[in-house]
Protein backbone atom coordinates (compact mmCIF):
# COMPACT_ATOMS: atom_id res chain seq x y z
CA UNK A 1 0.00 0.00 0.00
CA UNK A 2 1.31 3.45 -0.89
CA UNK A 3 2.18 5.95 1.79
CA UNK A 4 -0.46 8.64 1.26
CA UNK A 5 1.69 11.35 2.86
CA UNK A 6 4.48 10.85 0.30
CA UNK A 7 2.17 10.98 -2.76
CA UNK A 8 2.49 14.13 -4.80
CA UNK A 9 1.43 15.07 -8.35
CA UNK A 10 3.91 15.06 -11.25
CA UNK A 11 5.80 18.32 -11.74
CA UNK A 12 5.49 20.22 -15.02
CA UNK A 13 8.40 19.59 -17.37
CA UNK A 14 10.92 17.11 -16.02
CA UNK A 15 10.06 14.79 -13.16
CA UNK A 16 12.40 11.99 -12.14
CA UNK A 17 9.48 9.60 -11.61
CA UNK A 18 8.21 9.97 -15.18
CA UNK A 19 9.43 7.57 -17.91
CA UNK A 20 9.98 10.20 -20.60
CA UNK A 21 11.77 7.84 -23.01
CA UNK A 22 8.99 5.23 -23.02
CA UNK A 23 9.47 1.58 -23.81
CA UNK A 24 12.61 0.93 -25.89
CA UNK A 25 12.13 0.13 -29.59
CA UNK A 26 12.06 -3.57 -30.28
CA UNK A 27 11.09 -4.44 -26.71
CA UNK A 28 8.41 -7.11 -26.59
CA UNK A 29 5.27 -7.06 -24.51
CA UNK A 30 4.88 -9.92 -22.03
CA UNK A 31 2.58 -11.77 -24.47
CA UNK A 32 5.01 -11.18 -27.32
CA UNK A 33 7.85 -12.63 -25.26
CA UNK A 34 5.78 -15.70 -24.35
CA UNK A 35 4.93 -16.25 -28.03
CA UNK A 36 8.59 -15.91 -28.97
CA UNK A 37 9.64 -18.51 -26.37
CA UNK A 38 6.91 -20.95 -27.43
CA UNK A 39 7.73 -20.49 -31.10
CA UNK A 40 11.45 -21.06 -30.62
CA UNK A 41 10.81 -24.06 -28.36
CA UNK A 42 8.48 -25.68 -30.89
CA UNK A 43 11.13 -25.33 -33.63
CA UNK A 44 13.56 -27.54 -31.71
CA UNK A 45 13.81 -31.27 -32.48
CA UNK A 46 12.13 -33.80 -30.17
CA UNK A 47 14.55 -35.59 -27.84
CA UNK A 48 15.31 -39.03 -29.23
CA UNK A 49 13.80 -38.16 -32.65
CA UNK A 50 16.14 -36.04 -34.75
CA UNK A 51 13.84 -35.85 -37.77
CA UNK A 52 10.76 -34.51 -35.99
CA UNK A 53 10.28 -30.97 -34.63
CA UNK A 54 8.30 -30.41 -31.44
CA UNK A 55 5.58 -28.55 -33.35
CA UNK A 56 5.05 -31.55 -35.64
CA UNK A 57 5.04 -33.89 -32.64
CA UNK A 58 2.44 -31.69 -30.92
CA UNK A 59 0.19 -31.70 -33.99
CA UNK A 60 0.47 -35.48 -34.35
CA UNK A 61 -0.35 -35.88 -30.64
CA UNK A 62 -3.50 -33.72 -31.02
CA UNK A 63 -4.62 -35.74 -34.03
CA UNK A 64 -4.01 -39.02 -32.18
CA UNK A 65 -6.12 -37.85 -29.22
CA UNK A 66 -8.88 -36.71 -31.58
CA UNK A 67 -8.83 -40.15 -33.22
CA UNK A 68 -9.27 -41.70 -29.75
CA UNK A 69 -12.48 -39.66 -29.37
CA UNK A 70 -11.24 -36.70 -27.34
CA UNK A 71 -13.96 -34.13 -28.09
CA UNK A 72 -11.82 -31.13 -27.11
CA UNK A 73 -9.12 -32.15 -29.58
CA UNK A 74 -11.67 -32.73 -32.32
CA UNK A 75 -13.11 -29.23 -31.75
CA UNK A 76 -9.63 -27.70 -31.66
CA UNK A 77 -8.63 -29.31 -34.95
CA UNK A 78 -11.87 -28.32 -36.70
CA UNK A 79 -11.71 -24.75 -35.43
CA UNK A 80 -8.20 -24.17 -36.70
CA UNK A 81 -8.31 -26.26 -39.86
CA UNK A 82 -9.93 -23.54 -41.99
CA UNK A 83 -10.22 -20.84 -39.37
CA UNK A 84 -12.70 -20.57 -36.56
CA UNK A 85 -16.29 -20.29 -37.86
CA UNK A 86 -18.20 -17.09 -37.08
CA UNK A 87 -20.59 -17.02 -34.14
CA UNK A 88 -24.35 -16.64 -34.53
CA UNK A 89 -24.10 -12.99 -33.43
CA UNK A 90 -21.43 -12.25 -36.04
CA UNK A 91 -23.60 -13.77 -38.78
CA UNK A 92 -26.62 -11.74 -37.63
CA UNK A 93 -24.61 -8.49 -37.60
CA UNK A 94 -23.36 -9.21 -41.12
CA UNK A 95 -26.93 -9.79 -42.33
CA UNK A 96 -28.07 -6.52 -40.75
CA UNK A 97 -25.21 -4.65 -42.41
CA UNK A 98 -26.11 -6.16 -45.77
CA UNK A 99 -29.78 -5.21 -45.35
CA UNK A 100 -28.69 -1.68 -44.41
CA UNK A 101 -26.53 -1.42 -47.55
CA UNK A 102 -29.39 -2.63 -49.75
CA UNK A 103 -31.80 -0.12 -48.21
CA UNK A 104 -29.25 2.66 -48.65
CA UNK A 105 -28.80 1.74 -52.32
CA UNK A 106 -32.58 1.72 -52.85
CA UNK A 107 -32.94 5.08 -51.12
CA UNK A 108 -30.08 6.57 -53.14
CA UNK A 109 -32.00 5.72 -56.32
CA UNK A 110 -35.19 7.41 -55.07
CA UNK A 111 -36.21 10.90 -56.11
CA UNK A 112 -37.78 13.62 -54.00
CA UNK A 113 -41.19 12.70 -55.44
CA UNK A 114 -40.77 9.13 -54.14
CA UNK A 115 -39.96 10.42 -50.64
CA UNK A 116 -42.95 12.77 -50.68
CA UNK A 117 -45.20 9.90 -51.79
CA UNK A 118 -43.93 7.73 -48.92
CA UNK A 119 -44.34 10.54 -46.38
CA UNK A 120 -47.93 11.21 -47.54
CA UNK A 121 -48.74 7.51 -47.29
CA UNK A 122 -47.33 7.37 -43.78
CA UNK A 123 -49.24 10.44 -42.65
CA UNK A 124 -52.45 9.14 -44.26
CA UNK A 125 -52.15 5.73 -42.55
CA UNK A 126 -50.94 7.02 -39.18
CA UNK A 127 -53.39 7.11 -36.25
CA UNK A 128 -55.18 10.43 -35.73
CA UNK A 129 -54.99 10.43 -31.93
CA UNK A 130 -52.37 12.55 -30.20
CA UNK A 131 -49.41 10.88 -28.48
CA UNK A 132 -49.52 10.54 -24.70
CA UNK A 133 -46.42 12.68 -24.26
CA UNK A 134 -47.12 15.87 -26.21
CA UNK A 135 -43.63 17.26 -25.60
CA UNK A 136 -42.18 14.92 -28.22
CA UNK A 137 -41.98 16.30 -31.72
CA UNK A 138 -43.16 14.33 -34.74
CA UNK A 139 -39.58 13.72 -35.81
CA UNK A 140 -38.77 12.02 -32.52
CA UNK A 141 -41.94 9.95 -32.68
CA UNK A 142 -41.18 8.79 -36.23
CA UNK A 143 -37.61 7.73 -35.50
CA UNK A 144 -36.76 4.71 -33.41
CA UNK A 145 -33.97 4.74 -30.88
CA UNK A 146 -30.64 3.28 -31.90
CA UNK A 147 -30.25 -0.33 -30.72
CA UNK A 148 -27.07 -1.68 -29.14
CA UNK A 149 -25.72 -3.21 -32.35
CA UNK A 150 -25.48 0.22 -34.01
CA UNK A 151 -28.20 -0.27 -36.62
CA UNK A 152 -30.43 2.77 -36.98
CA UNK A 153 -34.13 2.49 -37.64
CA UNK A 154 -36.35 5.47 -38.21
CA UNK A 155 -37.17 6.33 -41.80
CA UNK A 156 -35.90 2.97 -43.01
CA UNK A 157 -38.45 1.19 -40.80
CA UNK A 158 -41.21 3.43 -42.10
CA UNK A 159 -40.05 2.87 -45.66
CA UNK A 160 -40.12 -0.92 -45.09
CA UNK A 161 -43.67 -0.71 -43.72
CA UNK A 162 -44.73 1.34 -46.74
CA UNK A 163 -43.21 -1.21 -49.10
CA UNK A 164 -44.98 -4.09 -47.32
CA UNK A 165 -48.36 -2.33 -47.38
CA UNK A 166 -48.06 -1.54 -51.08
CA UNK A 167 -46.67 -4.93 -52.13
CA UNK A 168 -43.30 -3.56 -53.28
CA UNK A 169 -40.46 -6.08 -53.06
Amino acid sequence: MANIKSLRPFQKGHDSRRNSKGRPKGALSPNGRIRQIISSTLQEPVEGMRDMLKVEYLIRKCIARAMQGNVRMIKLIWEYLDGKPPTYEQVQRQRQREEWRQRQEEMDKMTDKDFIKIAKSILKNSPKEKPKNEEKSEAIILTSQEPEDGWRGGFNDLYSDYRKRNGIT
